[in-house]
């Protein structure tokens, strides 16, 4: 199967990336390559891929439509990440998150690709008071600026999915960890403050609960 990775050199992207491959799929992979976080980061991520299969473009996806590849399946990851930044950066998330999202899958369908997945986040569901989540909800409240870019992704997706002759699939995740992981996740930063003896800070007084999802489960 020929693949499209956007945000292959990204934490979810590279190691999904690395399973395709092991997996005989052919698989291009594009980045933008941002300084969200340490970009060193990235470039091992990509290095550590060397000596496999695997075409790498470092592009932006809003200027995806340069790819002259045909392709059975696009899978999108490539996001402008993180809660906490969105209320600072809201450009910058409406570029990548909106204005991006919208060009990679009007992509696919002027390439008349048939199968599209992306990233979703929990972050749709905003700070309900519910200890159970389901997709089947539809009065999606988030709290944040990025959990808005989100929804608004899962509303324009479902939109051509309904009118274009594409299949889509939207992936909410729970809070990925695991090797090659984001620096700026509380688990690294629980972690670093540890092994370096320093102080762990909590927010909210500790009070809170998170689900974390191991990266091989998704």
């Amino acid at each position: 199967m020929k693949i499209l990775v956007t945000g292959s050199a990204g934490f979810i992207g590279f190691h999904l990336t690395k399973k395709l491959i092991e997996l005989k799929h052919n698989v291009t992979g594009i980045d933008n390559l941002n300084n969200y976080y340490d970009k060193s980061l990235k470039i091992s991520r990509l290095k550590s891929l060397e000596n496999m299969e695997y075409t790498f473009h470092e592009l932006d996806i809003n200027n995806i439509n340069v790819l002259d590849d045909d392709f059975d399946l696009v899978i999108h990851l490539a996001a402008q990440a993180g809660v906490r930044s969105s209320v600072s950066m809201i450009k910058e998330y409406k570029r990548s998150n909106i204005e991006g999202h919208e060009a990679v899958l009007n992509f696919c369908v002027s390439r008349k690709i048939k199968k599209f997945i992306f990233a979703s986040s929990s972050s749709v569901y905003g700070s309900k008071d519910k200890n159970i989540f389901s997709e089947k909800e539809k009065k999606l409240k988030p709290s944040s600026y990025y959990g808005e870019t989100k929804r608004i992704n899962e509303q324009f997706s479902e939109l051509i999915a309904s009118t274009k002759d594409i299949s889509i699939l939207g992936l909410r995740f729970f809070s990925v960890y695991g090797p090659f992981g984001r620096p700026d996740m509380a688990y690294f930063l629980f972690a670093n403050a540890l092994k370096e003896n320093k102080e762990v800070t909590l927010n909210n007084r500790g009070q809170m609960l998170r689900d974390m999802t191991y990266i091989d489960d998704i």
